[in-house]
């Protein structure tokens, strides 16, 4: 069986809303989670971040920022 049958074409996310990453990003920077407020402490415990496809560490600076300030200790993958 094809993969690509295996979803309908009604299933996948229209390609337009990858428009809309500024209103996303311009919402997390507000949200008070972002800052740290309401989390648990992470107690030092280790987080690896695994970049995604052709894409390397810095792009995922901000996740290891805010883990960080939420008590767990975040380690890079070491891919550029």
């Amino acid at each position: 069986m094809n993969a690509i049958s295996l979803f309908s074409r009604s299933s996948r996310p229209p390609l337009w809303r990858e428009a809309r990453l500024g209103l996303e990003a311009a919402s997390l920077v507000r949200d008070p989670v972002l800052r740290g407020e309401g989390l648990s402490d992470g107690r030092g415990r280790p987080a690896l971040l695994i970049p995604g496809f052709l894409a390397g560490d810095t792009s995922l600076a901000l996740m290891g920022d805010w883990l960080r300030r939420a008590g767990y200790r975040p380690s890079r993958a070491g891919m550029r």
